[in-house]
């Protein structure tokens, strides 16, 4: 667990070193109390981002390149929904205010006097390195951080700045401390649900190391974390979420056929289709898996979801899956308020299970 310095400079030691975590339960202790340590600090936390200014500069060091571009996405999303600026990775100079967000354990970023004699040196307002974390002032180190705790913190912390922007300054914040306040709640449950951690341990994590070829997929949010597949450098990936494909079949035959078409030339192959949805009632990923089950194939298919709604948990391709006696290819996270939470589980199964296999 990250040392806490706060902005004081005091210091709380942890009762978990990362380096120390290696089951799936581990992780989930490890993120509860990563959040409860947060949380002390939490509306010093939303008092920082909510004092962001767009646009966003993101720097990363190149193993961190996919990260930076997922937070590029998820804040895209939010951008044009509520017509801010479009955010990317950018070259700040075009700019003469911006906010940054730097992943990697680089310096602070500066740039040089400008010539119109205007002081452009700044340093980072969001750094996700690869053993700390800083939200401006607020910083908390890490010791032994891996793949599997530097993907979560990451997206948690893409999700706050995604909060950070919503349109309606109350709702922001009430937002940025209702996630913080939720995420070791939601890490609790998680650990709690042992038969979920056993199925995830042994029977899905024993047949990815079997299988050559992974399709992964999902739509928005659960598209950027499908993206975590591309560190399975042992397996290859039938990728189809690049800009090219997406708008071709979306354009040409409907978005509804996006995962159909992805993998009708593979059913003969010995692989995964690993869907992520949050709702489970994705109209692509539903079709595709009705295809699935009526034609003779090698590929298997798998179910990340959440439970958001208490009264169809899994949403209508659960329901879809266990009708069809495939209940056992269902992974549904601990229910929650909110769906960042889910997709971050998601993001930790996805690295963790690319640990144990690679």
């Amino acid at each position: 667990m990250p040392n806490k310095i706060s902005r004081n400079g005091s210091k709380s030691q942890s009762k978990m070193n990362a380096s120390t975590a290696s089951s799936l339960v581990d992780y989930c202790f490890y993120f509860k109390e990563f959040g409860e340590r947060i949380g002390q600090q939490g509306e010093l936390i939303a008092e920082e981002l909510l004092s962001l200014k767009g646009p966003i500069a993101i720097y990363c060091e190149e193993h961190h390149r996919l990260k930076a571009q997922h937070l590029a996405e998820e804040l895209m999303g939010r951008y044009r929904k509520h017509r801010y600026a479009i955010p990317a990775i950018i070259n700040p100079q075009l700019y003469e205010r911006w906010c940054a967000v730097r992943f990697g354990d680089g310096g602070s970023l500066s740039r040089q006097e400008g010539t119109d004699g205007v002081d452009l040196r700044l340093t980072s307002a969001v750094h996700i390195g690869d053993s700390n974390l800083r939200i401006g002032e607020l910083s908390w180190d890490f010791a032994g951080a891996n793949p599997v705790i530097f993907s979560v913190v990451a997206s948690f912390v893409i999700h706050l700045i995604c909060e950070a922007f919503e349109p309606d300054v109350e709702e922001r914040h009430s937002h940025i401390l209702g996630q913080i306040e939720e995420f070791p709640r939601f890490w609790h449950s998680f650990a709690q649900n042992r038969e979920l951690i056993h199925r995830i341990d042994s029977h899905l994590s024993d047949y990815v190391k079997s299988i050559r070829y992974l399709l992964p997929f999902g739509n928005g949010g659960s598209c950027c974390d499908a993206e975590e597949f591309r560190r399975f450098k042992a397996k290859h990936l039938i990728d189809c979420l690049f800009p090219g494909y997406l708008s071709c079949v979306g354009n040409d035959y409907g978005y509804s056929e996006l995962l159909k078409r992805a993998l009708s030339p593979w059913e003969d192959a010995h692989g995964l289709i690993v869907a992520l949805s949050t709702s489970g009632n994705s109209e692509n990923i539903n079709a595709a898996y009705k295809y699935l089950i009526s034609i003779d194939t090698k590929l298997r298919f798998i179910y990340l979801g959440g439970i958001r709604d208490v009264d169809n948990p899994g949403g209508e391709l659960a329901q879809l899956m266990r009708e069809s006696g495939d209940d056992e290819n269902v992974y549904l996270v601990p229910r929650s308020e909110y769906a960042n939470r889910i997709q971050e589980a998601h993001v930790a199964i996805i690295n963790y299970l690319n640990l144990r296999c690679s």
